[in-house]
């Protein structure tokens, strides 16, 4: 009996031909090679620096991150992370207050950056660091409450919070916190800033984001301004540790942010001028801060646009304020001041 013949063997699949690589000439090729694989080992070298590492212990890690090259940062937050090493590196790792001269250089954009895209960057930074401020007022003696700040107060101004649907007198701390999220809700509503990397996009006007930004910047400076008057302690302890304030003023001026008027501090909280009564009597002008007529009602605001605010609410209503016995309150509105043309 024949055995049944088995299946024919199919043929095995040729072998994969084999890719070849020359030897590399050692001329122009080489050169621009070593330097491209010099330039990658640096951005890899950076990177790591720049990442805590499994075993690393808490007293070896810095407190911030390693300042390199802007054009170095492969990130989708660039500016960001620059402006943080640029202000870790010019504090001396957070040792040293920012001075006037290492705030202009916060304050400068880098090469080939737009200034409101910088500016812009600047804000998102100093609303964070504001919060040091309501920390502070926390932990003041007495603490910021609503039994010892009632209202939010810098010497003869009271300012009415805008959040709200209608404007109304907050204690001092509500006001603080209202404010900070707000503001974090301007710099982060992406129908005002749809962009990190972009200031215009189409349909975007540049005056109305620039205008948007000094609406922030205006309504920080009240913060300061109630640190100053009301917890003075709290003021020059932050101010000592951080040089936050002069961080700001220098922020306002190099982009002409507020009119002089609107500075509540006198020089002598950026350090310009010696705290004594008789430079304050022979020169009145330097605290920039008039005794206002005792009106309940007066007050107004400077030219911005309210685009800032269209987010929160629209329509405004004045308020009246209510004075402490035996001194005169000028109260400020700040939605008010998105449509007036003078400050009170």
């Amino acid at each position: 009996m024949s055995m049944p013949s088995s299946s024919p063997r199919l043929p095995s699949p040729p072998p994969p031909a084999e890719i070849q690589i020359g030897p590399k000439s050692p001329g122009l090729g080489a050169t621009a090679n070593r330097q491209a694989q010099q330039m990658e080992q640096n951005m890899a070298d950076a990177n790591a620096k720049r990442r805590i590492h499994p075993g690393t212990k808490a007293e070896h890690m810095a407190a911030g991150p390693p300042l390199v090259p802007l054009n170095e940062l492969d990130s989708a937050f660039q500016l960001q992370e620059h402006l943080a090493a640029l202000h870790y590196h010019l504090s001396a790792q957070n040792t040293l207050p920012i001075s006037r001269q290492t705030a202009v250089q916060l304050a400068t954009p880098p090469p080939g950056i737009d200034r409101t895209l910088w500016l812009y960057e600047l804000c998102r930074f100093l609303i964070a660091q504001c919060n040091s401020l309501i920390v502070g007022f926390l932990f003041d003696t007495p603490a910021c409450s609503q039994a010892t700040c009632p209202e939010m107060r810098a010497s003869e101004w009271q300012f009415l919070c805008a959040v709200h649907d209608q404007p109304k007198s907050c204690c001092a701390i509500d006001y603080c916190c209202h404010t900070l999220d707000w503001a974090a809700g301007v710099v982060t509503n992406p129908k005002i800033f749809p962009s990190r990397f972009v200031v215009l996009h189409e349909g975007h006007d540049k005056n109305a984001v620039q205008k948007n930004l000094v609406n922030v910047f205006r309504r920080l400076h009240r913060i300061f301004a109630h640190a100053w008057f009301q917890h003075r302690g709290v003021f020059w302890s932050v101010e000592a540790q951080t040089g936050l304030y002069v961080f700001f003023k220098t922020v306002c001026d190099l982009y002409d942010l507020l009119p002089q008027e609107n500075y509540k501090l006198p020089p002598e909280a950026e350090g310009l001028e010696p705290a004594t009564s008789e430079k304050d009597d022979s020169q009145p002008k330097v605290t920039q801060i008039a005794k206002p007529p005792a009106r309940e009602s007066e007050g107004a605001g400077h030219e911005e646009d309210h685009h800032s605010m269209m987010a929160r609410r629209s329509n405004t209503a004045r308020h009246s304020s209510r004075p402490s016995v035996g001194s005169a309150v000028t109260t400020v509105i700040e939605e008010r001041e998105d449509d007036s043309s003078e400050m009170a």
